[in-house]
């Protein structure tokens, strides 16, 4: 790694990395390892004798001590000696009489600490007793005569419940300790800065499942430092060899300012450990109070995106929805849920869950009815290419704000079945476009792809129709219709990140198609925002594309996943080149060469405005397109394409220089 990623440190000497270092500490793990032996053998009776003995010890050096307090050096050792004897013998019957020496010391309780306060006040009569007694008897110990004998009374009680209380809580807390240290997980900590030392406070709290076992950091001025008792161990170069002395089962990075090419190189070095990999949330949501030092989770694959992740203010983005019934259709899906959540806390008073599959809409509306606090959500059970059922929709609940996500949208499988592409990606978006606009919806919003741009597949093709009739419904009627145009979503159903992971989670081969190929990505919370982004605008048929930094080598992608999972690229996990799949290019293009003309720049996200397209005709074409998908005619469907969207080049064809 170039340049210092943290803080190299080295042991102090003699440590070996243990969690308890220190004379004192190794002291008072010596008695009361004694202590522990000494109970595993010998027998109950003989465990209280000496619980016992313990106790008439400590009472006696109680009063020995108050002794020492009150009286200093009024008096002889004989006398303080004769206190002593006189105190144990007004003690020890309220001791009996208590079973003082029953209770447990590992388990004491509040209520025990309590029966020892009653039993220093129930022996002060008794102790006041026999200490009168030898003024009587003519003895030289005479207790009126000392200076301060009623403080003598008073100070030895609490002495006395402050020597036995403190011994009998010392093994509580020792015995608590231990087992708490037992059943936790210890962790080697990524940064030993004031995040990590936050991070180290919160594992050591009573409870948590963590324990540090020591840090790691390559700043020279951490060299030598300890945190809170725990020792900065050494380099992040080190951490193999670390988390093998100390026992450690997983790595906490506790450095949330690195940014995700410094990140990408931890994690190359941290792989060799073999341990899983977490981290802590960014420091913002911890001032927030979003969030606290030790909600931890695991790194994600969106922590390595070569850009920061784009927040929007959604607050400020959904007032639009605010008592409205909303349409989501495709609401089963992975996207389609995110943003039915999102319509939710924008205060919609009504979603509809629209989608074909039964099971992910039920799944979606479970989810949603936890967070639905009083609205309504309506699942509906509707293909979007039967047109019949979906003006049944719209008439029975008439959404006025439509979000489209549901499409066929598996490139490979489109190419075998292109028919498919069209009646859902095509006719189905005209089907619910001519709907919004015959019912009046305020708002639509397509959910597009940037295969659509210079397609050389039929779902991208298909996609760019789709993208071309709500832009000439925009434009005919004046309605308010966008589209947003996405990279690939990281975690969506189907897509390449889940499919990597199970991959790797069995130990099979993770395949790439090419080394060289190349995609843009983008989050589920950024796709939903983008969404919620565009159907805020006044729209016209713009296309909208958030701005996703530089396209990722899928290669990266598959290494950085297996790296995630705590293993090795072609060591734990082989790769295996399989080459492209029909309908697949080696790199994603956000704008066709005519947009990059006239598109325009935003702070987030770049707006590709619509261009003047006839709904006449469009819709000539798009009949056509029907009726041949209704055929299954896959050379007339091809053609159609190609003659609807000029820089369509079928996969496997020539491509022209552009």
């Amino acid at each position: 790694m170039s340049g210092p990623v943290l803080a190299q440190d080295a042991p102090e000497p003699g440590s070996n990395g243990s969690r308890r270092t220190g004379v004192g500490r190794r002291l008072y793990d010596l008695i009361f390892s004694l202590l522990s032996r000494l109970e595993n053998r010998v027998d109950r009776e003989a465990h209280d004798l000496l619980k016992v003995l313990f106790d008439v010890v400590l009472i006696a050096l109680a009063a020995l001590w108050s002794w020492t307090v009150v009286l200093g050096r009024e008096v002889t050792a004989s006398n303080a000696a004769w206190f002593v004897l006189m105190d144990l013998v007004a003690r020890l019957p309220v001791y009996r009489l208590l079973g003082i020496w029953r209770y447990s010391w590992k388990q004491v309780s509040p209520q025990d600490i309590l029966q020892l306060g009653l039993s220093a006040v129930a022996a002060m009569p008794l102790l006041a007793a026999v200490l009168y007694v030898p003024v009587y008897l003519g003895r030289h110990f005479l207790l009126p005569e000392l200076g301060r004998p009623s403080i003598l009374l008073l100070t030895e009680p609490v002495f006395y419940v402050l020597f036995l209380g403190s011994i009998r809580l010392l093994v509580r807390m020792y015995q608590t300790a231990q087992q708490d240290a037992d059943s936790r997980t210890p962790v080697l900590v990524v940064g030993a800065g004031a995040t990590g030392a936050a991070l180290g406070y919160m594992l050591e709290q009573p409870g948590h499942e963590y324990t540090v076992a020591g840090y790691l950091d390559d700043q020279p001025r951490s060299r030598g430092r300890r945190i809170r008792g725990k020792p900065v161990l050494g380099s992040v170069a080190e951490a193999r060899e670390w988390a093998a002395r100390t026992g450690a089962q997983a790595i906490i990075i506790a450095t949330p300012s690195l940014g995700p090419e410094r990140l990408r190189e931890l994690l190359v070095v941290l792989e060799s450990t073999g341990l899983p990999i977490r981290t802590v949330p960014p420091m913002e949501r911890v001032l927030t109070r979003q969030a606290s030092i030790d909600d931890l989770r695991d790194l994600r694959m969106e922590d390595l995106l070569p850009r920061e992740t784009v927040h929007l203010d959604r607050d400020a983005i959904c007032g639009y929805l605010r008592g409205k019934t909303v349409l989501v259709t495709g609401g089963g899906g992975s996207i389609g849920r995110q943003l039915c959540k999102q319509v939710i806390e924008a205060g919609a008073s009504r979603v509809l869950v629209l989608g074909r599959g039964e099971n992910s809409v039920f799944e979606a509306v479970l989810e949603l009815q936890e967070l639905a606090s009083g609205r309504e959500i309506v699942p509906i059970i509707c293909c979007i290419r039967d047109r019949e059922a979906l003006e049944g929709v719209f008439a029975t609940h008439a959404p006025q704000v439509v979000f489209h996500a549901a499409a066929h949208k598996h490139v490979p499988l489109m190419e075998t079945y292109p028919a498919e592409a069209i009646k859902n990606n095509v006719v189905g978006t005209l089907n619910l476009v001519e709907l919004a606009v015959q019912y009046g919806a305020e708002r639509l919003v397509l959910v597009s792809t940037d295969k659509a741009v210079n397609p050389v597949s039929i779902m991208g093709a298909s996609k760019r129709v789709a993208e071309q009739i709500v832009r000439a419904y925009a434009e005919e009627t004046g309605a308010n219709m966008v589209s947003v145009r996405f990279g690939n979503v990281l975690g969506s159903r189907g897509s390449v990140v889940p499919i990597m992971t199970r991959q790797i989670r069995r130990r099979q081969q993770v395949t790439i198609t090419d080394p060289e190929m190349v995609r843009y990505f983008m989050t589920i919370p950024e796709a939903v925002q983008l969404i919620l982004q565009a159907g805020a605008t006044d729209g016209n048929g713009e296309a909208y594309i958030l701005k996703m930094g530089h396209p990722v080598r899928i290669m990266d992608l598959a290494c950085d996943l297996i790296r995630l999972a705590g293993l090795t690229p072609n060591v734990d996990v082989p790769l295996k080149i399989i080459g492209c799949r029909p309908g697949e290019k080696l790199k994603e293009e956000l704008f066709t060469g005519a947009e990059n003309e006239w598109v325009q720049s935003g702070e987030h996200f770049y707006v590709v405005p619509g261009r003047c397209v006839s709904l006449e005709h469009l819709l000539l074409q798009v009949e056509q397109l029907r009726q041949a998908a209704d055929r299954e005619d896959r050379e007339t469907i091809v053609r159609l394409l190609q003659d609807m969207i000029p820089d369509y080049i079928p996969s496997g064809a020539a491509v022209p220089a552009r």
